[in-house]
């Protein structure tokens, strides 16, 4: 029987504030949260 391949780990860190594309800051406790998760690669 062939095991099915598992998914590579990724590393989770986080921050409290997040910076969209266009340049907007997004503070978490803005949105009820202690922090956004942010996945490394």
């Amino acid at each position: 029987m062939r095991r099915k391949p598992t998914k590579p780990h990724r590393q989770v860190i986080f921050r409290r504030y997040r910076t969209l594309a266009d340049g907007t800051v997004l503070d978490a406790r803005d949105y009820g949260f202690k922090a956004w998760p942010m996945h490394l690669k």
